[in-house]
């Protein structure tokens, strides 16, 4: 696999050129920040599948379908559930994400669903943000069918991927998954690049392995752990789906189609510890913790164990300050966008 060329951009010349892109939508002010300090603070983390490279698909979306206020349609005890009114699912998320915190700092956990929403990234940068105020979070969202159900051929849930933070001091502990071995965008990545597969990622359309990263956009993503994973996949799709007032996987189509409503659901679940113990007790249990999982014998070759999201965090330190690393593949594609809405390029 030959390896991609990247130049690196600050943090602020990449946020200020992505809200010039998305001022060309009908987006307010609000919304164009909002998803381009999600899309950014996801490259951040190294999650460069789902950061920069997705603006023109959110603007082309945002431009195509029409659009209502975010309101809440049922709202009782520590529960509610928001029709997100097809805005960017960053928009919708932030609103959900705040409304659960609410419902935690009342009730000591906090359950927002959110149904008629749109693609909302890496579900991780929510989970993220309530660890950094101090709450444990469960995120989960459905997206565009990728797995068949366990010994199936046809695509029927999406990887749903999910999100679960933890507060621990400055680094927020969070693991960021799908059910599939690969995100989607991870394929697509690899076909900009005309790079192969590694085994084991995805079949075709037959239900073969395959390497060929076309044959694996339109065929099948391997769940990981096989029926566990699209067994799990499928839980989340029939929760979002039924609870929600959603849709199903099924129904969802990918963010690159700009001229249907998404109709994909999130759940947000929080929970305030303050409710459970003295935040003396908690910090002293999950400092305890971390000095136990710090101590376990490593291999030769392992000079450090790292917590869920370690990795990520120490990188956003390192590109905050460094700058984020943007392929040559994607600034021509952006590039090309900018000459179609009439923006500067980006270099």
């Amino acid at each position: 696999m030959e390896q991609a060329t990247y130049i690196r951009f600050p943090y602020e010349k990449l946020q200020a050129w992505g809200e010039k892109v998305l001022a060309k939508t009908p987006m307010s002010e609000e919304e164009i920040k909002t998803v381009v300090k999600v899309l950014l603070d996801t490259n951040l983390r190294g999650m460069d599948t789902h950061g920069i490279n997705m603006l023109s698909s959110y603007s082309e979306r945002y431009k195509a379908i029409e659009h209502r206020d975010i309101t809440v349609t049922e709202d009782k005890g520590a529960g509610c559930v928001i029709d997100g009114g097809n805005h960017t699912g960053q928009m919708t998320s932030m609103f959900a994400l705040e409304k659960a915190m609410e419902k935690a700092d009342k009730f000591g956990i906090g359950l927002a669903l959110v149904k008629e929403s749109c693609h909302n990234g890496a579900v991780g940068y929510y989970a993220s943000l309530a660890a950094q105020k101090g709450y444990i979070s469960l995120v989960s969202t459905t997206v565009m069918p990728l797995i068949a159900p366990w010994g199936g051929l046809e695509p029927f849930v999406g990887n749903n991927p999910y999100a679960i933070g933890f507060p621990y001091k400055e680094l927020p502990i969070v693991l960021d998954v799908a059910n599939t071995v690969a995100a989607r965008q991870k394929i697509f990545s690899y076909a900009r690049e005309g790079w192969k597969l590694p085994d084991g990622w995805a079949m075709d359309k037959e239900g073969n392995p395959t390497n060929d990263p076309q044959e694996a956009i339109n065929g099948l993503l391997m769940p990981v752990g096989g029926h566990k994973g699209a067994g799990l996949a499928l839980m989340i799709d029939m929760i979002l789906g039924t609870l929600a007032g959603g849709t199903y996987s099924r129904s969802i189509c990918a963010n690159t189609v700009t001229g249907r409503e998404q109709h994909i659901a999130h759940l947000f679940f929080v929970m305030n510890p303050d409710f459970y113990m003295s935040r003396e007790a908690l910090d002293a249990n999950i400092n305890q913790y971390v000095a136990d999982f710090r101590n376990v014998k490593k291999k030769a070759d392992v000079e450090k164990l790292l917590l869920p999201g370690e990795l990520e965090w120490e990188k956003s330190l390192e590109r905050m300050a460094n700058g984020i690393p943007v392929s040559t593949a994607i600034i021509k594609e952006l590039n090309a966008y900018a000459d179609k809405i009439g923006v500067e390029h980006l270099a």
